[in-house]
């Protein structure tokens, strides 16, 4: 049966950006207490609208399964918009860590495109609800 997601805020962001093909990247690093309790099938970002500067949808990361890959587990995600040179659908893959004390809170690192800059939270979703934005805010610079 699903669960609701918790109402508590549960991110940590670890920022570090990269710059690839004229687009900035970030990565920060996300803590889901409730991984597998509640059912997690991805992560919201928002983004500071230029209009109103209200954090607004921008990025669904949509999870697979997570799966065994050498030893690791791990789990793919993508986005629209996360798309190679000739259109299709690029899988990100990263690693879940699960805490030894309890397995159902797991960290992982993920990474988007930054462009252009603003302000980003997070939020986890299930198939019945989302978690409230995260507390901690991550900035983008956008690309020079």
């Amino acid at each position: 049966m699903e669960r609701s997601i918790r109402r508590a805020a549960v991110f940590t962001f670890a920022a570090i950006a990269l710059c690839l093909v004229g687009c900035e990247l970030k990565s920060f690093k996300i803590w889901i207490p409730d991984f597998d309790s509640n059912q997690v099938r991805g992560v919201w970002i928002y983004q500071t609208s230029t209009t109103s500067g209200e954090f607004e949808k921008l990025w669904q990361l949509v999870f697979t399964e997570p799966f065994d890959k050498e030893g690791m587990e791990v789990l793919s995600y993508t986005a629209d918009g996360f798309v190679d040179e000739e259109g299709n659908q690029v899988h990100v893959e990263t690693q879940v860590v699960r805490n030894p004390e309890n397995s159902d809170e797991v960290t992982m690192q993920i990474w988007f495109p930054c462009d252009p800059p603003s302000a980003i939270k997070a939020s986890t979703y299930n198939a019945i609800d989302e978690s409230p934005l995260s507390d901690n805010t991550l900035y983008c610079h956008g690309s020079a």
